[in-house]
């Protein structure tokens, strides 16, 4: 909700300025999760297997900080920091930010309806054009390899951002 909060009281001017950089701190990050999550991973064993819960919540809620203000890109960044700190495939890491996606984007829509001007055909329009993509890109993405999916996450990623920062 506090993303929601901050989107609907900062100036769109502001929103354009610091969309890109957020776009790129996503891949960013998704590029150095790897890393991370080998660094996590070799602290935890140093202290015992001990599991860093406070470390992933407060990364998610940042997340969720940054999705529910711009919506792009957070599940490239929600990707890097479910792999920094869980161990587990790819796929189903995506398995679980669609879920936790839903959950960030059900709450900020509250918010909107509540408290800002909707436009509500361009809602409908987008809410069935992300349903669609969101099928199709689980399609896709249970099909790829780890590296591949990572890959072509970020150039798409760095891509959009690019195509922002110099329009």
């Amino acid at each position: 909700m506090l993303g929601a909060v901050l989107l609907v009281v900062s100036s769109p001017e502001l929103f354009e300025l610091i969309v890109p950089f957020l776009i790129f701190l996503a891949c960013g990050l998704l590029a150095v999760q790897p890393r991370l999550a080998r660094f996590v991973q070799a602290r935890g064993e140093q202290g015992g297997g001990r599991r860093r819960p406070l470390a992933l919540y407060a990364s998610q809620f940042a997340a969720a900080v940054y999705g529910a203000y711009f919506g792009a890109g957070v599940g490239i960044m929600m990707l890097a920091i479910l792999g920094i700190f869980l161990t587990d495939g790819l796929q189903r890491l995506n398995a679980l930010k669609g879920l936790l996606s839903l959950l960030i984007n059900v709450i900020a829509a509250v918010w909107f309806a509540l408290f800002a001007e909707v436009a509500w055909l361009a809602v409908a329009v987008m809410a069935l054009a992300s349903l669609l993509g969101g099928q199709a890109g689980v399609f896709f993405a249970r099909r790829l390899n780890d590296r591949v999916l990572r890959g072509l996450v970020i150039a798409f990623g760095v891509a959009v951002g690019l195509r922002l920062l110099l329009a």
